[in-house]
């Protein structure tokens, strides 16, 4: 398998980010604490394998989070 890549070309996801203007509107206008920060030269460090896995991971607690007011006997915790 040569130039084998975990990534499909055809299905593209788009990942899109908050600039420093939309997570000062969270933090001022919202009362969101968005503690978050993106800079493109910590992208060169990462594995391809890792923006899917991490989009996979905000799915999982984004439907968690839905599963919490639809079957109250399921409770997530904060384990920091």
């Amino acid at each position: 398998m040569r130039n084998w890549s975990p990534i499909s070309l055809t299905n593209t996801t788009f990942v899109y980010l908050l600039a420093s203007k939309g997570i000062k509107y969270l933090n001022d206008t919202l009362g969101i604490a968005a503690h978050v920060y993106y800079r493109p030269s910590d992208n060169l460090k990462r594995s391809p394998i890792d923006v899917p896995h991490d989009l996979a991971i905000n799915e999982v607690l984004i439907a968690s989070r839905h599963l919490e007011k639809f079957a109250p006997s399921v409770r997530l915790f904060d384990t920091n």
